[in-house]
Parts: C-alpha cells; sequence; structure tokens
C-alpha cells in the first residue's frame, strides 16, 4: 500500500499536542498568592530633581547680537511677529510675507542689507511723506510695525519723526 504525505494530516497531531500541553503550563497558578510590591516610607524631603544647565544669555538687542545670532532672531522672532501682523493688516497683499518682502527681492544677493529697495522716504519728515502717498498703511507702520520692530531689536524709536535708533529709515530708503 502507498501512502501519500499530507502536510494538513501530519500537522495535525502536533498541533493537537501543543494546545493540549499549552493550557497545563500557563495556568498553573502559585501555591501562595501574590502580595503588592511594598513601598517606601514617606521622607521628609523630597529629593530634588537635577537642575538643568543653564540656557546662554540671550542678547538683549540687535547690536549685540552676532550673525548667526541675528539670522536666528529674525527667523524665530521678528518675521512670525511682523508675517502675522501684516496678514492681519491685509491677508489678500501679504498672504505669501518672507524674508523678502522687507529685504527686497536681491535679499540673498545684498545679504540682508537694510535698507534695500523699499519705498524711499525724504530724510526730513517720512512719517509725512509717507502719509501724503498712503495715508492707511502708513498708519499701520508708525503705530504698530515701528513699534514692535523697535521693541523685537532693542532699539529705541520716535513715533513721531520716524526717526532714531531704528525707525522708517532702518527699512526705506533714503529719497535724494
Amino acid at each position: 500500500m502507498y501512502i501519500r504525505y499530507n502536510p494538513t494530516v501530519m500537522r495535525t497531531p502536533a498541533i493537537v499536542l501543543a494546545l493540549s500541553v499549552f493550557p497545563t503550563i500557563s495556568c498553573d497558578k502559585p501555591s501562595e498568592p501574590t502580595q503588592p510590591p511594598a513601598t517606601a516610607e514617606p521622607t521628609a524631603e523630597a529629593p530634588e530633581p537635577e537642575a538643568a544647565p543653564p540656557e546662554p544669555e540671550k542678547p538683549k538687542t540687535w547690536a549685540d547680537m552676532d550673525r548667526k545670532q541675528r539670522k536666528r532672531f529674525m527667523g524665530l522672532e521678528v518675521l512670525p511677529k511682523m508675517k502675522s501682523m501684516f496678514q492681519e493688516y491685509n491677508a489678500e497683499t501679504y498672504g505669501s510675507f518672507k524674508c523678502q518682502t522687507c529685504h527686497g527681492n536681491d535679499w540673498t544677493d545684498v545679504d540682508f542689507k537694510m535698507p534695500n529697495d523699499l519705498y524711499p522716504l525724504p530724510a526730513d519728515n517720512p512719517i509725512e511723506a509717507a502719509r501724503e502717498y498712503d495715508a492707511e498703511i502708513t498708519e499701520f507702520m508708525v503705530e504698530k510695525v515701528l513699534p514692535t520692530t523697535a521693541e523685537l531689536l532693542g532699539e529705541q524709536y520716535d513715533k513721531t519723526t520716524g526717526k532714531g535708533e531704528f525707525g522708517c529709515h532702518s527699512c526705506h530708503l533714503v529719497a535724494e
């Protein structure tokens, strides 16, 4: 008689044996009940966590920053703040606010140098000239952009004249 090999039939006894032994091994209960682990008695003073190493002190003003700090500061502090302010002012016009909005399209060629190519304003009274050109945006610039940027950079400004350590000509060219 010829017996043909059938893998299903050959595996069946091994599977049945494994399944019958498994419950007896896995269900073997210890003779003594388990007890929860003992907890330590509370102490009068809890140990203090190790203090994190102090962060390096951030420069307080733009003038105190080196190039690397300035680039990081512009990306993390100035750009997000200005983008939010300008988009709140006019989302359609400033929807794609980016570095080039202030620094000009050739910003990499001029290495971020300011002022670059924004609308020129006269040296003697930049705010008055700007109001004549566009009163609405000038109001926004004088009331929001000028003080916020000066504060971020740690520089002084005069919102009545548009002059100071930071002023209109920090971003706008001087008209000749």
